[in-house]
């Protein structure tokens, strides 16, 4: 069955069918706005969870050898790849 049919049928003005198919075009780009601003917070909250992960690691070595940053030597242990640090910490 053709639109027009639907229409008459149904007595619905072409102004209205035109006013209602605006409509549904907004609201299409407004889901596929909604679907891509969800998908940029995903990934902003993976980026900031990430983030997270990296400062609690940080303070972890920061308690284990609170100099990590000044004191740790050049020199690197051959097995582990970490330096020793002479607080008694490592540092890779």
């Amino acid at each position: 069955m053709k639109t027009a049919d639907l229409r008459r049928q149904h007595g619905i003005s072409r102004a209205t069918l035109y006013a209602w198919n605006l409509k549904i075009g907004d609201l299409r780009s407004a889901i596929s706005r909604k679907y891509a601003l969800e998908d940029e917070s995903r990934g902003l909250k993976r980026i900031v969870a990430d983030q997270a992960l990296n400062i609690d690691a940080l303070k972890i070595v920061k308690k284990r050898c609170p100099f990590a940053l000044r004191c740790c030597s050049s020199e690197k242990s051959s097995e582990t790849g970490y330096q020793s640090c002479k607080s008694g910490g490592w540092r890779r």
